[in-house]
């Protein structure tokens, strides 16, 4: 028995032993190079295990390595991560005792309908955030070691093309507010379906951690450096698609009333005191810019009959699926479809987020309240994010900056919509939008159907004069760029490929505009007129009048009439001062014309100076070779 109890605790190293001499034996009887490879490998073998228990190996190194001791100096002290693993005495015992608890224990206790929406956001994100930071940040145990990570502490979750970019721009603006990338697309998209093709190195979605990362990895390193932030620095969310998009859902047509649960309930779960901020325009003009943006799916063709065809269609698959589902139902299974007509269906969407948020915690604007006064709008923003309040002019300066993400190219390049197609929209959202006015209460949202009518008139630009099709094809080009950039995030690479194009852009622009300048003067020739005609058309001369400024053009003549006279009458007096002394004027007459002949006529010509002038009929030079003929 003794010697049995002896192997089974001599196991492991015995193993470690063997293990040894294989390789010395490989060392001796095969080669170095032999050995060396199996050392290598369990090397490489070992550093694989280590690194695959990590979480952090997508993000930004400094946000693995906080650990406890330097987290400490943060206002209000205590930062261990092991004082804050757990919200409650209650549950303590459920969770294990290592690791992150993301295996579906279901700690707060969800219906299991929801739980099952998003289970390792639920198990992973602890109930109370650290109370000595303004926004809502915790220990991470889903990271090794556990470090700071932070949430946002408001959402911009609509709506897509209702100006959200350029109001995101300028809400960021704020001292008070940490900078980060506006549209991750975690909630709502990539934290549960595969990203598309061209979003980097990524295949899959994406997981907690990496959502995390990309919000913290900001504000984490100024919280733990500048610990007198915590009490105000915040930052945000500015995905659109939060409010609208519950394709992750898989929905069924025989769902009559659509989904039980949206991601609003998620994030009511999470972050039940987040703030929400809603920004919408008139629908009509919303999809038109969403087609134009957009396109139709994998549709190529982007004109204005086309777009036609498409509400039509999409109208019609609408009302026929409302025989057998309720509104809410069709609007979120056919959302996308049809060049997103139904997200005009804005009642929908704000009706499930207000049923689990209160009235108090979204801020519904309107785009056109935005744009013709935005610094009362953006003082209400700061207010409703309890942000210290700006000047006057601070704000009018904010306001002043150039708008981002105006859809205005492909509008003046196609032109308005069809107006049997305003028309077609104004009788489909004009129910929709009574539905908004009594959900919030709010005429303003009348005010979209009263101009829906009125058509709106697009100035067609004419393009300059060196303007060709290879400077057109450069810039599209460079809008494709753009939107790739914007898309994936606002990559490194995207942002040198756009720069490229942009450089390429000018250099092509410059060489059309020095051609063009140089050919235009050189058609000048030896006209001097001409060319100064051209000159002073370049410099943006203006031909001052040779008259002097005048009211009345009677008064001027007589002006003039009356400088001349007295002009001549002082010269008279000048040259003959005493009128006694001048002799009487003496009267001749002409009697007789006596008739010239050729020799004279050959005499006068030939005395003529070799000046020449171009009212002359005949050239002075030629006067010569005319008299000798």
């Amino acid at each position: 028995m003794t010697r049995r109890f002896r192997t089974d605790n001599m196991a492991a190293p015995f193993r470690w032993q063997l293990f040894a001499q294989l390789v010395v034996n490989q060392f001796l009887r095969r080669g170095f190079l032999l050995g060396l490879f199996l050392v290598s490998t369990l090397m490489c073998i070992c550093s694989w295990s280590l690194m695959a228990a990590s979480d952090l190996h997508k993000a930004t190194p400094h946000l693995g390595s906080s650990k406890p001791s330097r987290l400490q100096h943060a206002q209000n002290g205590d930062l261990r991560w092991d004082k804050f693993h757990t919200t409650s005495d209650a549950v303590h015992e459920t969770r294990p005792p290592t690791g992150y608890y993301g295996d579906g224990y279901n700690i707060r206790k969800l219906p299991p309908e929801l739980f099952k929406l998003a289970p390792q956001v639920f198990d992973e994100i602890p109930q109370t955030f650290l109370p000595m930071y303004k926004n809502p940040c915790f220990i991470y145990r889903g990271a090794y070691p556990p470090g700071l990570r932070c949430l946002p502490y408001f959402y911009l979750i609509g709506m897509q093309k209702c100006g959200s970019t350029d109001m995101w721009e300028k809400i960021n603006e704020h001292d008070e507010v940490q900078r980060t990338e506006k549209e991750p697309h975690w909630w709502a998209r990539y934290r549960v379906r595969d990203l598309p093709p061209d979003y980097g190195n990524y295949t899959t979605p994406l997981s907690l951690g990496w959502y995390l990362d990309a919000m913290s990895y900001k504000i984490v390193p100024r919280l733990v450096q500048t610990p007198e932030t915590a009490s105000w620095l915040v930052i945000g969310d500015g995905s659109t698609s939060t409010l609208w998009d519950n394709q992750w859902q898989t929905l069924s047509p025989t769902q009559f009333n659509g989904p039980e649960y949206t991601i609003a309930d998620v994030m009511r779960v999470i972050q039940p005191n987040a703030k929400f901020i809603v920004v919408l325009r008139d629908p009509i003009v919303r999809v038109y810019s969403d087609y134009l943006f957009f396109g139709n799916e994998k549709d190529d063709v982007v004109s204005k009959t086309r777009f036609h065809d498409i509400v039509s269609e999409g109208i019609q698959v609408f009302r026929q699926c409302l025989t057998n589902n309720s509104e809410r139902a069709c609007t979120y299974l056919h959302g996308t479809q049809h060049a997103r007509l139904l997200l005009g269906n804005y009642a929908v969407f704000l009706h499930d987020w207000l049923k689990v948020f209160p009235r108090h915690q979204l801020l519904v604007l309107r785009l056109e309240d935005w744009q013709s006064r935005c610094p009362s709008v953006l003082h209400e923003i700061f207010a409703f994010l309890n942000l210290s309040p700006l000047t006057d002019s601070r704000l009018v300066y904010i306001c002043a900056g150039e708008r981002k993400r105006v859809n205005a190219q492909m509008r003046e390049h196609i032109g308005d919509m069809l107006t049997e197609t305003r028309t077609l929209l104004n009788d489909f959202y004009g129910p929709m939008n009574s539905e908004l006015v009594t959900l919030l209460n709010d005429e303003r949202y009348n005010l979209w159907s009263q101009e829906l009518v009125v058509p709106r008139t697009v100035r067609k630009r004419t393009d300059c004069p060196w303007y060709n099709s290879d400077i057109a094809a450069a810039k599209r080009k460079r809008r494709r760029l753009e939107r790739k950039w914007l898309s994936n995030g606002k990559s490194e690479i995207d942002r040198k490929l756009l720069c490229a194009q942009k450089n390429v852009v000018n250099s092509l622009l410059k060489k059309a505009k020095r051609f063009y300048y140089v050919g235009l003067i050189e058609d000048c020739g030896e006209d001097s007129k001409r060319l100064f005609s051209v000159a002073n058309r370049l410099l943006n001369r203006k031909q001052s009048s040779p008259l002097p400024s005048h009211t009345d053009s009677s008064a001027m003549a007589e002006t003039f009439i009356d400088y001349f006279r007295n002009k001549v009458e002082t010269i008279s007096n000048s040259l003959c001062p005493d009128e006694s002394a001048q002799e009487p004027l003496t009267t001749a007459s002409l009697e007789t014309l006596k008739p010239t002949d050729p020799d004279e006529v050959q005499a006068l010509l030939r005395r003529l100076p070799p000046k020449s002038c171009s009212l002359d009929p005949v050239p002075t030079p030629l006067n010569p070779w005319a008299v000798a003929s």
